[in-house]
């Protein structure tokens, strides 16, 4: 009864609340696909507790050491760090959903990302997912307008990466400068939308964005059949990405198949539950 007695009341921190059960919830979902995908017949809250709990103590924390930090851009202004990862670039994420009403909020999560960027001495990665759990549903992400407000030869992306068309949005005050500079530097502008290696500013911090949104759909196998998969066949996994099959069980009920993947190891996965298309 937590969600439905926080729909009800649409105060700021009602609605953070909503999101961090949501979010929970996702995680929940997420942890038992992933492991039901790998035949685990068990599954219960110990399990997942134990997947998720952060085992730290503060109280002997050793300031000397090399650690990983993670913190809100909030939590973060003031401070500096010579190497700083900026997660969710995404619409709805930042900026926030509940900015989108106002144009004024937009520009303070502007200025916020702003700020998340001037954390690094020397390198800043911002990244965006292609696809997250949003109320326990797989949703299509968008990177974020931000992104598109960042003059190219400033960003040091991977090869043949690109962010992709803006969501439609009403004009900011970077957009009018943008238009301005385009009537000015038509030569340059032309140039800067080409991204290459060799046009990669110095000076400036470097910032990177993951590859674009895919709009590639994974679906499990019809009827869990198994005969038409064979070991060589190459597939590409939702979550675990590229790989190719070593071996293809038909043996028991729930059939399965063997797979090494490029970057995640040999998994063994369920047909019933596993998402994946045939690539070769």
């Amino acid at each position: 009864g937590l969600l439905s007695m926080l729909i009800t009341d649409r105060t700021p921190e009602s609605i953070s609340k909503q999101e961090n059960l949501n979010e929970l919830l996702a995680g929940v979902k997420e942890f038992t696909e992933m492991r039901r995908e790998e035949g685990e017949a068990e599954l219960g809250l110990a399990s997942f507790l134990g997947q998720i709990s952060l085992a730290t103590d503060q109280d002997s924390d050793d300031a000397t050491e090399e650690r990983v930090t993670l913190m809100t851009v909030h939590a973060a202004k003031g401070l500096e760090f010579n190497n700083v990862f900026i997660v969710g670039v995404e619409e709805d994420l930042f900026p926030s959903s509940m900015a989108q009403g106002s144009q004024s909020e937009i520009e303070e999560e502007r200025r916020l990302l702003y700020v998340a960027i001037t954390r690094a001495r020397s390198f800043c990665m911002m990244s965006f997912a292609s696809n997250r759990y949003r109320n326990g549903q797989p949703a299509m992400c968008s990177p974020s307008r931000f992104l598109h407000d960042i003059d190219p030869c400033y960003l040091a992306m991977k090869a043949g990466a690109t962010i992709g068309a803006p969501r439609s949005r009403r004009p900011s005050y970077s957009d009018y400068m943008a238009a301005a500079r385009q009537v000015r530097y038509p030569a340059r502008q032309a140039q800067a939308s080409q991204p290459t290696a060799s046009s990669v500013h110095r000076d400036p911090v470097p910032a990177s964005a993951s590859t674009a949104t895919s709009d590639t759909s994974f679906a499990t196998m019809p009827g869990a059949d198994g005969s038409r998969l064979k070991a060589g066949m190459v597939i590409e996994h939702n979550r675990f990405g590229r790989g190719t099959i070593v071996e293809v069980d038909t043996s028991q009920p729930d059939h399965r198949i063997k797979v090494v993947f490029d970057n995640s190891g040999e998994k063994l996965l369920l047909l019933k539950f596993a998402k994946f298309i045939i690539i070769d």
